[in-house]
């Protein structure tokens, strides 16, 4: 014996099917991805269930409602447990040129900066940008503020230009992605707060800085500033 199905049924499971396997897109920095959970769920039920249907439409709209969506970092090829360093920023570097804060920006004596500078208020918190080991207790670094160094596996990062003391971890101790680090220093020989970020492939070993070149640094140093665009809008949790 063969059932027909309500036409409105037939019509819903197909919209629902439609709206769960294409993804909606949104414009962020470094390309799109996939929209917010929030945003795809709202679409993936536009339709009311009136309680005049049988037992088996509700449940399918509960289904929709409760289904799995898509991560958006798994949508970029981004880890899902990697962040920007700060929740807000009142300024950031995009590229050599842009400005003195900028990776490769022009330093006295030819000397070129090594870093993005992230700027925000003095005392503003750093969180760590994935899951790592501190490979130091923090030391003195430049204009009366402090660095602290965490190799995160595939790359080593120096959050450089933090408040003297604000550490939050000490040598050789596990953090993880999006915990608090230290928080932002206040250069007193320009009167501005920064994060000073520096990366590292991890290819070399040794001291960060003092290996000649016009970076003055290790000669595994990379530019930072494709990598934290890409993740300007993972703000730690």
């Amino acid at each position: 014996m063969r059932i027909k199905l309500p036409l409105v049924l037939v019509a819903s499971v197909s919209h629902f099917l439609i709206l769960t396997s294409v993804g909606c897109k949104q414009s962020i920095p470094g390309g799109s991805a996939v929209a917010p959970v929030g945003t795809l769920a709202a679409a993936a039920t536009p339709w009311s269930v009136p309680s005049s249907l049988p037992l088996p439409m509700a449940t399918l709209g509960a289904v929709a409602s409760a289904m799995p969506l898509p991560n958006p970092a798994v949508q970029q090829g981004l880890p899902s447990k990697e962040y920007f360093p700060t929740k807000t920023q009142q300024g950031f570097c995009e590229g050599a040129g842009d400005g003195v804060g900028a990776f490769g920006a022009g330093r006295g004596g030819g000397r070129l900066h090594g870093a993005c500078d992230i700027y925000n208020p003095e005392g503003t918190p750093i969180y760590a940008v994935a899951d790592g080991t501190v490979l130091d207790d923090g030391y003195p670094f430049y204009c009366s503020t402090d660095a602290l160094e965490v190799d995160h596996g595939t790359y080593l990062v120096r959050y450089g230009e933090i408040r003297p003391g604000s550490a939050a971890f000490k040598k050789g101790q596990k953090v993880k992605a999006g915990q608090l680090l230290a928080k932002t220093g206040l250069l007193d020989c320009y009167h501005q707060p920064m994060l000073h970020f520096e990366m590292y492939s991890g290819k070399a070993s040794g001291s960060l800085g003092g290996n000649g070149g016009p970076y003055q640094r290790r000669s595994d140093l990379v530019n930072p500033t494709n990598w934290l665009k890409q993740r300007l809008s993972k703000k730690p949790p």
